[in-house]
Protein backbone atom coordinates (compact mmCIF):
# COMPACT_ATOMS: atom_id res chain seq x y z
CA UNK A 1 0.00 0.00 0.00
CA UNK A 2 0.67 3.44 -1.22
CA UNK A 3 0.79 5.92 2.20
CA UNK A 4 -1.75 8.91 0.83
CA UNK A 5 0.16 12.11 -0.06
CA UNK A 6 0.26 14.55 2.81
CA UNK A 7 -1.28 17.68 1.90
CA UNK A 8 -0.35 20.87 3.68
CA UNK A 9 -2.44 24.13 3.84
CA UNK A 10 -1.33 26.87 1.15
CA UNK A 11 -0.92 29.47 3.94
CA UNK A 12 1.55 27.24 5.47
CA UNK A 13 3.39 26.10 2.90
CA UNK A 14 3.69 29.93 2.55
CA UNK A 15 4.57 31.15 5.72
CA UNK A 16 7.47 28.16 5.83
CA UNK A 17 8.56 29.32 2.78
CA UNK A 18 8.76 33.12 3.72
CA UNK A 19 10.87 32.01 6.97
CA UNK A 20 13.03 30.04 5.37
CA UNK A 21 13.97 33.50 2.81
CA UNK A 22 14.13 35.79 5.87
CA UNK A 23 16.09 33.45 7.39
CA UNK A 24 19.10 32.80 4.76
CA UNK A 25 22.42 32.91 5.71
CA UNK A 26 24.83 34.33 3.71
CA UNK A 27 27.32 31.83 1.89
CA UNK A 28 24.00 29.91 1.51
CA UNK A 29 21.85 31.28 -1.72
CA UNK A 30 20.63 27.98 -2.80
CA UNK A 31 18.53 27.36 0.36
CA UNK A 32 16.45 29.93 -1.23
CA UNK A 33 15.41 28.09 -4.17
CA UNK A 34 13.29 25.87 -2.89
CA UNK A 35 10.96 28.29 -1.19
CA UNK A 36 11.04 30.09 -4.21
CA UNK A 37 9.60 27.95 -6.29
CA UNK A 38 7.21 26.79 -3.89
CA UNK A 39 5.84 30.38 -3.16
CA UNK A 40 5.16 30.69 -6.94
CA UNK A 41 3.50 27.61 -7.27
CA UNK A 42 1.01 28.68 -3.93
CA UNK A 43 1.10 32.26 -4.66
CA UNK A 44 1.25 32.64 -7.92
CA UNK A 45 -0.37 29.29 -8.89
CA UNK A 46 2.08 28.40 -11.97
CA UNK A 47 2.61 24.56 -11.72
CA UNK A 48 5.63 23.87 -9.76
CA UNK A 49 6.95 21.31 -12.75
CA UNK A 50 6.94 24.47 -14.84
CA UNK A 51 9.71 26.43 -12.61
CA UNK A 52 13.25 25.42 -13.32
CA UNK A 53 16.02 25.91 -10.27
CA UNK A 54 19.50 26.58 -11.96
CA UNK A 55 19.07 25.57 -15.13
CA UNK A 56 20.66 26.76 -18.21
CA UNK A 57 18.50 28.34 -20.54
CA UNK A 58 19.16 30.77 -23.72
CA UNK A 59 20.02 33.66 -21.53
CA UNK A 60 22.72 31.92 -18.98
CA UNK A 61 21.83 30.06 -15.77
CA UNK A 62 19.31 32.02 -13.98
CA UNK A 63 18.44 31.01 -10.29
CA UNK A 64 14.55 30.26 -11.06
CA UNK A 65 12.87 30.05 -14.60
CA UNK A 66 9.31 30.32 -14.50
CA UNK A 67 7.55 29.12 -17.76
CA UNK A 68 4.13 29.76 -19.15
CA UNK A 69 1.98 28.43 -21.36
CA UNK A 70 1.76 30.10 -24.91
CA UNK A 71 -1.21 28.71 -25.85
CA UNK A 72 0.61 26.52 -28.75
CA UNK A 73 1.53 22.72 -28.23
CA UNK A 74 4.48 20.82 -29.41
CA UNK A 75 3.83 17.65 -31.89
CA UNK A 76 3.61 15.78 -28.65
CA UNK A 77 0.26 17.41 -27.80
CA UNK A 78 1.86 19.15 -24.67
CA UNK A 79 1.89 22.64 -24.39
CA UNK A 80 4.96 24.58 -25.62
CA UNK A 81 6.16 26.89 -22.69
CA UNK A 82 8.34 29.64 -23.02
CA UNK A 83 10.70 31.97 -19.70
CA UNK A 84 7.94 34.30 -18.37
CA UNK A 85 9.76 35.03 -15.10
CA UNK A 86 13.72 35.26 -14.84
CA UNK A 87 14.37 35.22 -11.23
CA UNK A 88 17.51 36.07 -9.59
CA UNK A 89 17.92 35.62 -5.54
CA UNK A 90 20.79 36.35 -3.12
CA UNK A 91 21.86 35.55 0.13
CA UNK A 92 22.89 39.05 1.02
CA UNK A 93 20.50 42.30 1.22
CA UNK A 94 21.08 44.09 -1.80
CA UNK A 95 17.71 44.48 -3.30
CA UNK A 96 16.55 46.99 -1.50
CA UNK A 97 19.00 49.61 -1.98
CA UNK A 98 18.33 50.87 -6.24
CA UNK A 99 21.88 51.46 -6.42
CA UNK A 100 22.51 48.05 -5.54
CA UNK A 101 19.76 46.30 -6.89
CA UNK A 102 20.82 48.18 -10.36
CA UNK A 103 24.34 46.55 -10.36
CA UNK A 104 23.63 43.23 -9.75
CA UNK A 105 20.82 44.04 -12.58
CA UNK A 106 23.43 45.64 -14.89
CA UNK A 107 24.94 41.93 -14.54
CA UNK A 108 21.98 39.47 -14.57
CA UNK A 109 19.50 40.76 -16.81
CA UNK A 110 21.22 38.72 -19.18
CA UNK A 111 18.79 36.47 -18.64
CA UNK A 112 15.88 38.15 -20.05
CA UNK A 113 15.24 36.61 -23.05
CA UNK A 114 13.01 37.88 -26.02
CA UNK A 115 9.70 36.03 -24.29
CA UNK A 116 10.48 37.16 -20.96
CA UNK A 117 8.20 39.55 -19.30
CA UNK A 118 9.41 39.73 -15.91
CA UNK A 119 12.62 39.49 -14.03
CA UNK A 120 12.36 39.48 -10.38
CA UNK A 121 15.43 39.70 -7.83
CA UNK A 122 14.79 38.35 -4.15
CA UNK A 123 16.97 38.67 -1.05
CA UNK A 124 16.13 37.95 2.35
CA UNK A 125 14.39 40.91 3.18
CA UNK A 126 12.87 42.15 -0.14
CA UNK A 127 11.18 40.74 -3.61
CA UNK A 128 11.76 42.83 -6.38
CA UNK A 129 9.63 42.47 -9.72
CA UNK A 130 10.63 44.11 -12.38
CA UNK A 131 8.79 44.58 -16.27
CA UNK A 132 11.19 43.23 -18.30
CA UNK A 133 9.99 45.89 -21.49
CA UNK A 134 10.91 48.90 -18.67
CA UNK A 135 14.91 47.17 -18.15
CA UNK A 136 15.95 50.15 -19.28
CA UNK A 137 14.02 52.39 -16.76
CA UNK A 138 16.68 52.46 -13.90
CA UNK A 139 13.85 50.55 -11.40
CA UNK A 140 10.53 53.26 -12.57
CA UNK A 141 8.79 50.37 -12.89
CA UNK A 142 9.82 48.18 -10.00
CA UNK A 143 7.25 46.56 -7.63
CA UNK A 144 9.09 45.93 -4.06
CA UNK A 145 7.59 44.23 -1.39
CA UNK A 146 9.20 43.71 2.10
CA UNK A 147 9.46 40.52 3.51
CA UNK A 148 7.68 39.52 6.94
CA UNK A 149 6.73 37.20 8.82
CA UNK A 150 3.31 38.50 8.96
CA UNK A 151 2.91 38.85 5.31
CA UNK A 152 -0.14 36.71 3.80
CA UNK A 153 -0.69 35.40 0.57
CA UNK A 154 -3.32 37.84 -0.04
CA UNK A 155 -1.17 40.79 0.28
CA UNK A 156 2.16 39.29 -1.82
CA UNK A 157 -0.24 38.75 -4.95
CA UNK A 158 -2.69 41.83 -4.12
CA UNK A 159 0.84 43.44 -4.40
CA UNK A 160 2.35 41.01 -7.54
CA UNK A 161 -1.00 40.42 -8.89
CA UNK A 162 0.52 40.63 -12.68
CA UNK A 163 3.16 38.08 -11.79
CA UNK A 164 0.55 35.32 -11.15
CA UNK A 165 -0.24 32.27 -13.83
CA UNK A 166 -3.29 33.62 -14.78
CA UNK A 167 -1.89 36.50 -16.62
CA UNK A 168 1.38 34.49 -17.77
CA UNK A 169 2.10 33.69 -21.61
CA UNK A 170 -0.12 33.93 -24.71
CA UNK A 171 -2.84 32.05 -23.92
Amino acid sequence: LIPPRRVIAPDVVFRDAVQEIIDTPRGREATMYGPLRDIFAVVFEYNARDIDIDTTGEGGRPDLTIRAATGLTGASGRPHLINWIVLEAKDERVFADPDKREAVFAIKSKYITPNAAWFVMVDPSVIVARPAHRAVDAGTGDILVHWSSTLTIDELQGQMLHLRAAYAGAS
